[in-house]
């Protein structure tokens, strides 16, 4: 601990917010993960108020974060009307997909609706961030963060399964498809997770999987 009270991980988690870089928030994971303690006093109480917070610092990464949130939201819109494998031509099925049973194309629909609609709730909490209050800032991003990170999680899922669905006629491509998607979606989940996880981990559990990556 610090002579005022704080402890490393006081110190890391105040500033993930003042300079977002990198290392710092793989500094602030590592202590997460190894059950670093907190001092009496919250952080926001202490170490913040001895700053003058500017929330214009902010400005760049709201749009990004939206753009982004904007392109999930379109594209998976548009997935959701374009389905893999077309639709039945004849009755008494007409217009409905033609692989409407398939599990992998169910996990598609799933997925696809899952990714939409988290990034709307990514787009409508930085709505919020754009009225440049930092407290509102910071709390639209620990809202917006999660939800865009499962946004991206789940299109990726659900491209992979979609793609599945509409060749599963051909098992050693399925596999392959299978395969390189599993692959990627594990890459896509350690970038992602340093950047949108919350601020605090409580499970012990959840701490011991992620000290091996992290």
């Amino acid at each position: 601990k610090k002579n005022n009270g704080f402890t490393a991980l006081d110190v890391a988690e105040d500033n993930i917010d003042s300079s977002y870089l990198f290392h710092q928030r793989l500094t602030w994971m590592a202590l997460i993960n190894a059950g670093a303690p907190r001092g009496s006093n919250p952080v926001s109480e202490n170490l913040r108020s001895f700053k003058k917070p500017d929330g214009g610092k902010y400005k760049d990464r709201v749009n990004t974060l939206m753009l982004v949130a904007t392109l999930v939201a379109t594209m998976t819109f548009t997935a959701g009307f374009t389905l893999p494998g077309g639709y039945n031509g004849s009755v008494p099925n007409l217009g409905m997909s033609t692989l409407a049973k398939k599990t992998a194309f169910q996990v598609f629909l799933v997925c696809d609706t899952l990714a939409m609609y988290s990034s709307i709730i990514t787009i409508v909490s930085l709505i919020w961030a754009q009225l440049g209050d930092l407290s509102l800032i910071l709390k639209a991003f620990n809202i917006a963060l999660p939800f865009l990170g499962l946004a991206l999680t789940s299109m990726s899922i659900a491209f992979m399964a979609g793609t599945y669905a509409a060749v599963s006629h051909l098992p050693l491509l399925c596999y392959f498809i299978l395969g390189i998607g599993a692959i990627f979606l594990l890459v896509l989940l350690l970038l992602l997770v340093p950047y949108v996880s919350p601020y605090t981990y409580t499970q012990p559990f959840l701490r011991h999987i992620l000290y091996y990556p992290y």
